[in-house]
């Protein structure tokens, strides 16, 4: 007679060796979440990303709007000469990231602003005047 088990694809992921160099960055790298981590919110009548990005140089960063995507781009550099030989471990990550966020239609690309303080990159997106929400007074 044959056992059945249950297929448990977490546990058999933490019971193979390849498991101990995971690094979750690296699904970031290819499935677009990771580095950096931001928030994307509505604030009244624009909405605001927010990335965080500790040690940046604004220099390294880069903000475009194309066809309708925001796109986020940047270099972190290593710090200690480029070498990790010092480090005893290392989470902040560090390298090239690139990463894209799809816009409503209805904004006003012309002023959008972005700014860099204390580690975070703020950029703030203004709606069209047409489509800001507007009260209407019932009679």
């Amino acid at each position: 007679m044959m056992k059945l088990t249950r297929y448990q694809p977490l546990a058999d992921l933490m019971a193979s060796p390849l498991f101990f160099d995971f690094d979750p960055w690296m699904l970031g790298k290819h499935f677009g979440a990771g580095f950096p981590r931001v928030d994307f919110f509505e604030d009244g009548d624009k909405l605001v990303l927010k990335a965080d990005l500790p040690d940046m140089d604004p220099e390294n960063l880069s903000v475009q709007l194309d066809n309708g995507t925001l796109t986020l781009k940047g270099e972190r550099n290593v710090e200690n000469n480029g070498t990790t030989s010092n480090f005893r471990f290392m989470e902040r990550r560090s390298g090239a990231f690139v990463r894209h966020f799809e816009l409503p239609s209805a904004i006003d690309a012309d002023k959008i602003d972005a700014h860099y303080d204390k580690g975070v990159l703020t950029i703030e997106i203004p709606r069209e005047e047409a489509t800001k929400p507007k009260q209407i007074k019932v009679h």
